[in-house]
């Protein structure tokens, strides 16, 4: 699916969600469940995975206690600067490392499709972009965790993969995926608390992930995979999906972009987003 305009994006998005709605049997009777979609754009659509930061990292480099480590000396570190945060609140700091570059198994989306759009075309690298859909509405129904633990709150269940993971990863095998303290293989989608306005303007969501260190794009089978075409196959409920963005579309993107709001004064809130938004005017008024 390729994408020349803001107009060309969100009609893309629409027919996505018209196409695989879910419809469900409920006690009374049969009802239609509207896709709720989270976004992740990148710049360079051939090099990118669907995988955090720590997991880039290739299998003789990682390892739980790798991982434990990075974490802890940013604990160390940092915690003088922030001292309303528990040291032991490894979730809240797990969510702090990922927002200042530190490696960790977060990845970042958000549930405002212009803000994705906006990190796609960010970049003035000659490589087509793209942006990355999760619907987590089949997503949830179809890999999730059990439904009794996941509406006791994806808050403890972020904990317990955390346990599990890095905190305790040496009191059982950590090579294996069997474990039955595990909640699932599949990453948790959750909406992290905003402690900042970053945050907030960038609609952040998070997916954390756990047993399995794949590529959310190897973990799910191709069936599940998005389409837009018009064959009037569905699919299996359309988990995830890919739009792609040639690279001599950025520029006129993200133009269409700054006249609906979404420009670096918004994405980063402060003196830092307003330099970066008169440096790119002038850029663009010069190469004009």
């Amino acid at each position: 699916m390729e994408i020349s305009s803001v107009q060309d994006y969100i009609s893309a998005i629409e027919r996505l969600g018209f196409k695989y709605t879910i419809e469900q049997l409920t006690p009374h009777g049969r009802r239609l469940k509207t896709p709720r979609f989270i976004f992740r754009g990148h710049s360079n659509h051939e090099k990118y995975k669907v995988i955090p930061g720590i997991l880039r990292y290739s299998v003789l480099q990682y390892s739980p206690l790798v991982e434990y480590n990075i974490l802890s000396n940013f604990i160390i570190d940092s915690c003088r600067y922030l001292r309303d945060v528990p040291t032991g609140d490894i979730l809240s700091w797990l969510e702090i490392a990922q927002h200042f570059g530190v490696p960790t198994r977060l990845l970042d989306f958000t549930s405002n499709p212009l803000v994705a759009l906006y990190f796609a075309c960010e970049s003035k690298s000659e490589a087509n972009a793209s942006v990355w859909m999760v619907n987590t509405s089949a997503y949830n129904m179809i890999f999730s965790f059990d439904r009794a633990n996941y509406a006791a709150g994806a808050e403890r269940i972020a904990n317990q993969i955390i346990r599990d993971e890095i905190v305790e990863f040496d009191s059982y095998d950590a090579t294996s995926h069997s474990d039955p303290r595990k909640y699932s293989q599949y990453p948790l989608i959750y909406q992290p608390h905003y402690r900042e306005e970053r945050m907030s303007q960038q609609s952040s969501m998070f997916m954390l992930w756990g047993a399995d260190r794949r590529a959310l794009t190897d973990m799910i089978q191709e069936e599940y995979f998005m389409n837009d075409s018009d064959d009037g196959q569905n699919g299996k409920c359309g988990i995830i999906g890919n739009l792609i963005i040639p690279f001599e579309k950025k520029e006129k993107l993200l133009s269409q972009l700054d006249l609906c709001g979404i420009n670096q004064k918004v994405i980063y809130p402060g003196l830092e987003g307003v330099g970066r938004y008169i440096k790119n005017s002038v850029d663009f008024s010069v190469r004009r």
